[in-house]
């Protein structure tokens, strides 16, 4: 774990760099409030690679809480079987269906922004059980790829923390930058352990500006005094 990429006040982000960790890095949420919270471990966990994955992050940081994002037909079953009984395993899918085309036209932002209302409202439930979750330690969050479903999740996570847009919309950016980086390592692996199709789509035109919209919306939830969508 290397030093932090910002100077923001209450938000630090430490790059995690390894082979078999996609997008990893680590968020230490320093909260105004007197609750004290867990750090977030947010990354992209490939099929196959869990054990790998897992046993780096393990090594870098202690996990309490291991949260996955992904549907079925994206890990083996049984997979989770070597975590220690001492972590709790959760599985919250969110079914991550891409713009119509993404393989033969150049994808908008506003494809993905349109894509991410779509998932908002999950995620944002999801989010609050996470936000509960850091009370207790250290949460390892991930997806395939760990920028849509992952950044969607923790963006929700930071708005019901209460950090700024401009924080939450630093921390998404970043997100896609990383694994702009590592697009041959995705290329590659991506092909040989069986990631689907669909995931290893290039969404490279997420900036600051793709949050924004859900951010907005979900200051509407805020406003109103509710916790979930059902409210």
């Amino acid at each position: 774990m290397k030093k932090p990429l910002n100077n923001l006040n209450r938000l630090n982000i430490y790059p995690i760099h390894h082979a078999d960790i996609l997008n990893g890095r680590i968020l230490k949420i320093k909260h105004t409030s007197t609750i004290s919270h867990g750090m977030l471990i947010r990354c992209g966990m490939q099929k196959g690679k869990e054990k790998a994955t897992y046993s780096q992050l393990s090594g870098i940081l202690p996990i309490n809480t291991w949260i996955d994002l992904r549907t079925p037909e994206e890990y083996e079953p049984q997979f989770n079987s070597h975590i220690p009984t001492s972590i709790q395993y959760i599985n919250y899918p969110i079914r991550f269906k891409p713009p119509k085309n993404n393989q033969t036209r150049i994808v908008t932002e506003s494809d993905y922004i349109n894509l991410y209302f779509t998932m908002s409202h999950v995620a944002w439930d999801i989010a609050y059980k996470i936000k509960n979750l850091l009370k207790t330690g250290n949460v390892m969050l991930h997806c395939s790829l760990g920028k849509d479903r992952t950044g969607l999740v923790t963006a929700a996570i930071l708005h019901q923390l209460q950090f700024s847009t401009l924080e939450i919309a630093h921390d998404f950016a970043l997100s896609a930058r990383f694994l702009r980086r590592q697009y041959q390592l995705i290329e590659n692996k991506a092909n040989i352990n069986g990631v689907p199709k669909h995931l290893q789509a290039r969404r490279y035109e997420l900036s600051k500006g793709t949050i924004i919209p859900i951010l907005h919306e979900w200051t509407k939830i805020i406003s109103c005094g509710g916790n979930t969508y059902d409210q």
